[in-house]
């Protein structure tokens, strides 16, 4: 009894997640008919490669070749370990993330005990990340982000406590050398991070810091680059030049400055965190003229890699992009209101009124919009399972059952890749250099789709008919024979997918294997076009 009481924080929130966690799972499993099932496709490209290279020793998302689809090796590599270990099954990156958001909330724990004996602080804090992040449906994401959060935070407290010391030593500098390739080895966007801290270390004149923390930073980017250029990829992930904002930068000014004000309109949950770190720094700094101190170094950096994540990154996808963002600033902001919470008195309150009914104020601002995105979390993960299950996951069953070993276009390439083995010909291009080279170049056409198809001897098509208006449409020659539709979705690029014989000799031999597993597909389904005719 007087362990709970001296640690209830900890248990109480570890209680909460895992109770929290077991009510969206049970959920989730009624929604998909019993089937364990992500919230994202995006998954399902870490497992297809990781399947493929404990297998296979192939890194790619089918095993006919490599593929540079993820922007974080690590977190596939880590997958794959695990089904080196234990085969290939569809729960590891689940665990993995249910052990992640253990670490980082236990380490939370330990940290904020340094700074402040206020039990009731160290536990809204502690349930303000895991939901206002939010853990759990970043968890059934499957995706690295919890990971990348434990990443950023260990690599900021460390590199703080380093840049406010005095003394210069050999473990400092290999504990920021590990903790900064940890940070850009979990995802690529650590990279603005790690250049903001480097320039700290840089005008505290702590320049061998300095250096190791970019060299540390550097070596897991260098790494990977060289691995891909030598199976013909890009030095960097496909994901990173088609999805980041730096190489429409390279293209169009105006389109950057408006991918930059769309991205901050989609972000008052981040907008708000920047506003509360800001006025609490600008407070700081009335009073007194040095930052030498971790919580205000802690909020420079978490400002700075907003700003950074904010003007090159994106946000969204089902709160997963700035998710480390969130988690990071509730834990500077939260030792920053630490110094605050230890000084405080009635006296005080008094004296200094106008700046905690500011402070009020600020909070709650704050409150809203993470209330809301927290809410809509829960909300939104089962249906979100519920869109991959009805979508993509039977996607991938029509083509284990059917189409094993063929060549198929498509452009959602998880689920597919991970439940059959086909060769996949992606036409957006994350697993094909092509693709991704013929975009960025704005030479991706009608054309061009249909010679990259005919080169590869693709017989069908699954895609997103939308997706491809901007390069011309889908060719002409091709032949759709069918739809899936589904409702109220949430996470899918499309509510309808549309079946394409590529190959027109393969029309028939489509249409009737369409009408064979017509019989498997969700009630919810909407099912349309040439094959439901006489079904």
């Amino acid at each position: 009894m007087r362990a709970i009481r001296k640690h209830y924080p900890l248990i109480v929130a570890l209680v909460i997640f895992f109770l929290v966690l077991v009510i969206e799972l049970l959920k989730a499993l009624h929604k998909d008919e019993g089937h364990f099932i992500y919230a994202l496709d995006d998954i399902y490209i870490h497992m297809a490669t990781a399947k493929n290279f404990a297998k296979y020793g192939v890194w790619g998302v089918h095993k006919y070749g490599f593929t540079s689809a993820t922007s974080s090796p690590l977190w596939t590599f880590l997958i794959a370990l695990t089904y080196i270990i234990f085969g290939v099954n569809d729960f590891s990156p689940f665990i993995l993330n249910i052990f992640l958001a253990v670490i980082i909330i236990v380490y939370l724990y330990q940290l904020l005990k340094k700074y402040t004996t206020n039990q009731i602080f160290i536990l809204f804090t502690l349930l303000a990340v895991i939901f206002f992040t939010p853990f759990v449906s970043v968890i059934f994401s499957g995706q690295e982000h919890l990971m990348q959060l434990l990443s950023v935070i260990l690599f900021s407290f460390i590199s703080t406590q380093i840049f406010i010391s005095d003394e210069d030593n050999h473990k400092n500098y290999l504990l920021l050398f590990l903790t900064s390739a940890f940070v850009t080895s979990s995802r690529y966007e650590g990279a603005a991070l790690i250049l903001i801290v480097a320039v700290l270390f840089f005008i505290r004149k702590k320049f061998i810091d300095s250096a190791i923390t970019i060299l540390g930073g550097a070596t897991p980017i260098v790494i990977y680059g060289l691995f891909s250029l030598s199976n013909g990829g890009y030095f960097l992930p496909n994901s990173v030049i088609l999805k980041g904002k730096t190489f429409l930068l390279l293209h169009s000014f105006r389109k950057f400055v408006m991918a930059v004000i769309k991205t901050i309109q989609k972000s008052p949950h981040i907008c708000v965190l920047i506003s509360l770190a800001l006025f609490i720094l600008a407070t700081h700094l009335r009073k007194q003229s040095t930052i030498l101190k971790d919580y205000i170094v802690l909020l420079i950096i978490f400002i700075g890699t907003s700003i950074a994540h904010l003007l090159f990154a994106r946000v969204g996808s089902f709160f997963r992009y700035e998710s480390y963002l969130i988690g990071f600033g509730l834990f500077a902001i939260s030792i920053a209101f630490c110094d605050y919470i230890s000084n405080i008195s009635l006296k005080l309150l008094r004296q200094n009124f106008p700046f905690y009914f500011t402070l009020a104020l600020l909070i709650s601002w704050l409150s809203v919009p993470m209330l809301i995105r927290t809410l809509f979390s829960l909300k939104d993960t089962p249906q979100a399972t519920k869109n991959i299950y009805e979508q993509q996951y039977h996607m991938g069953l029509f083509l284990r059952k059917f189409y094993q070993g063929s060549a198929v276009a498509a452009n959602d390439i998880g689920a597919i890749d991970y439940l059959a083995d086909i060769k996949c010909v992606d036409l957006y291009g994350l697993a094909s250099t092509k693709v991704a080279s013929l975009k960025n170049s704005n030479k991706y056409t009608t054309d061009q789709i249909y010679k990259i198809c005919k080169e590869n001897n693709v017989k069908i098509a699954i895609l997103y008919e939308k997706w491809y208006k901007d390069y011309g449409g889908l060719p002409p020659q091709w032949i759709k024979v069918g739809e899936w539709t589904i409702q109220r979705n949430i996470v899918c690029g499309g509510v309808t997918v549309s079946f394409y014989a590529v190959d027109t000799a393969e029309t028939d031999n489509l249409i009737n294997n369409l009408r064979k597993f017509a019989k498997f597909l969700p009630s919810d389904v909407i099912q349309s076009g040439k094959y439901t005719q006489n079904l």
